[in-house]
């Protein structure tokens, strides 16, 4: 079945299809023109007003038909014979010259169609035409300059029962459809990395948070530490002191000699005790300074040595030129010497213990607050038990254990933590079950250059002696009235106040010179640093020396430390206490200035 012979004259119907169409569709005129036009009657008033808007219409529907970019065949589908039908071509538009290379002008009315063309054009227009369901569908042919080409075919019945075939260039229709597929592809793939980076958002958001109520709990745990700390050493200073006395005075061979040797060796070990709560919680004053973490564990291998047993093997590795940090040795080795017996409790039937010093350029990220720059690590690692996921998430807390009922304090790793903490480094934990541990601690590098370390001995009793008077202020009555007994022993005269605001009034009736002020450091009313600071308007040359069992490294760095003002911590021997008032009075005194006189 193929197209009839065009007409000479082709005639186009109205293109709006559909029911409801806002334009009033009309058939194709008896002349093959354009609905509307005048078939050569003489037309009257009304019917001239109706053909002058018919005309108008119909030469808008011309420019729009032929301005369409897509290609359009319309096709007139009339029966001939039994179950048979022909199919007439009444029109193309410039885009079909356009797409078969033709020049309109040169081809004016319906062109010749390949024959490939016209074939499918009228099988999909008859089919359409006999309410067959017709799909796009593509038709590769030659044309008439032996070009291959290839169309897109789509069918669009019109309400005036003509038949629309539109045809595309199927190449830009395949190219417009992989730029759409490409671009769904590329935004799917962006919307994939949108929604990980949410994710990796949210798991960073999650571990942050785990972090922070981690550190909440610490803080909170490491307040109680201090606080409980502070009660203790005011009772422990009391106590112990109190049996130095008590010893001083007793033969060697008095019966309650050993009883008393007795609570002062108990109360030693419960100074210990709140040492490690204190280290914890970041609450002792350090007394850094620059040395290198190789000469700390060179110097502790032969008492490491003896702590780990002949079943454990030590190896330490240390960098040949490691850099300096600024730090206090006592509690660097306190460090050490923690991890050290955690790792040996962790090898019950011998193992392998390595110590290890390396310079990083930087804290890892899996350490406790990293600080950024370069740090120096040293690591203890062990061949023992290890550790599980949970365990690990709690190593640091206080008085956690898993050790076995009265075989460990759980404050071993926590006095680790908080020293470190306080000495401006972080923590890294690396653990498996049967795998072992290990324990990296970072410290921050310094520039910094100290003098050379030299072991003061300690001065004989009759040095310590001495006749100056001291303002002595303390609001736990029991450790003042044992502060004002031992100095006065030692040869001090000794005005004692139990409050600020007793020890200035005390100060102001004083006519005498007042060679220092021994104050707390944490009162009612006021601070002990605060206290100095407003002694010192009367009396700029009187030294201070500060004693407290409740401090705060940073405050006591900000107020008390960086003016070089001589600190003792709580709890103290009667002979540690002399020591240090004599140490601070032979320093030159400090003149300090206070703009305006507190009231309290």
């Amino acid at each position: 079945m193929g197209l009839a012979t065009p007409r000479p004259r082709a005639s186009l119907p109205a293109v709006a299809r559909g029911e409801g169409s806002p334009i009033k569709q009309q058939g194709r005129q008896p002349g093959g023109g354009w609905p509307g036009e005048s078939d050569g009657a003489a037309p009257s008033i009304t019917s001239g007003c109706e053909g002058a808007l018919s005309d108008s219409t119909n030469q808008l529907f011309r420019e729009v038909f032929e301005r369409v970019s897509q290609g359009v065949v319309v096709v007139a589908v009339e029966p001939c014979g039994t179950g048979r039908a022909r199919a007439s071509v009444l029109h193309v538009n410039r885009a079909v010259h356009a797409l078969l290379g033709r020049d309109a002008a040169a081809s004016p009315g319906c062109p010749e169609l390949p024959s490939e063309l016209q074939e499918r054009v009228a099988a999909l227009a008859v089919a359409a035409a006999q309410g067959e369901a017709t799909e796009r569908e593509e038709l590769s042919f030659k044309t008439s300059n032996d070009a291959r080409l290839t169309l897109d075919l789509r069918v669009e019945p019109l309400s005036n029962g003509h038949i629309a075939v539109l045809l595309d260039d199927a190449t830009r229709y395949r190219n417009a459809r992989d730029q759409l597929e490409r671009e769904a592809q590329r935004r799917a793939a962006a919307l994939r990395r949108e929604v990980e980076e949410r994710e990796r958002a949210e798991r960073a958001l999650a571990h942050a948070e785990a972090q922070l109520r981690h550190a909440q709990k610490m803080e909170a745990i490491g307040r109680l530490a201090s606080g409980v700390a502070h009660d203790f050493n005011n009772l422990l200073s009391v106590v112990i002191s109190s049996s130095d006395l008590a010893l001083l005075r007793m033969q060697s061979g008095d019966r309650a000699r050993a009883e008393i040797e007795d609570i002062r060796k108990a109360g030693q070990r419960a100074a210990a005790l709140t040492r490690q709560l204190l280290a914890f919680s970041r609450q002792q004053v350090l007394q850094p300074r620059v040395l290198s973490l190789n000469d700390v564990v060179h110097g502790m291998e032969r008492m490491l040595s003896r702590v780990l047993g002949e079943d454990i093997l030590l190896a330490i590795d240390v960098a040949p030129e490691l850099a300096a940090v600024k730090a206090d040795p006592s509690q660097v080795e306190q460090v050490i010497m923690n991890l050290v017996v955690n790792a040996r409790d962790a090898m019950p039937t011998g193992g392998q213990l390595r110590i290890q010093t390396r310079n990083a350029s930087e804290a890892p990220r899996g350490a406790s607050a990293p600080v950024p720059g370069p740090h120096v690590m040293i690591a203890v690692s062990d061949t023992g038990v290890g550790m599980d996921g949970e365990t690990v998430a709690r190593v640091f807390e206080p008085f956690f254990t898993t050790k076995e009922r009265g075989k460990g304090t759980g404050l071993g790793l926590s006095t680790v933590f908080g020293i470190v903490k306080q000495s401006g480094g972080s923590i890294a934990v690396h653990s498996a079950l049967g795998r072992g541990a290990t324990f990296e601690v970072y410290l921050p590098v310094t520039d910094e250059i100290d003098a050379p370390f030299a072991v003061r001995h300690d001065e004989i009793a009759e040095s310590l002696k001495g006749g100056e008077t001291l303002l002595l202020v303390e609001d736990d009555d029991q450790v003042r009235a044992l502060c004002a007994k031992v100095l006065r022993q030692y040869g001090y005269d000794v005005i004692e106040a139990g409050r600020p605001s007793s020890a200035i009034a005390a100060a102001a009736s004083y006519t005498g010179a007042i060679d220092l002020l021994l104050t707390d450091v944490v009162m009612p009313e006021m601070g002990g640093r605060l206290l100095a600071e407003h002694l010192a308007a009367e009396r700029p040359r009187m030294r201070v020396l500060f004693m407290s069992g409740y401090t705060d490294d940073t405050t006591m760095r900000h107020g008390v430390l960086e003016s070089a003002v001589s600190f003792l911590q709580k709890p103290f021997t009667p002979h540690a206490l002399a020591r240090s008032v004599r140490d601070t009075l032979a320093r030159a005194p400090e003149v300090r200035e206070s703009s305006q006189p507190i009231k309290v």
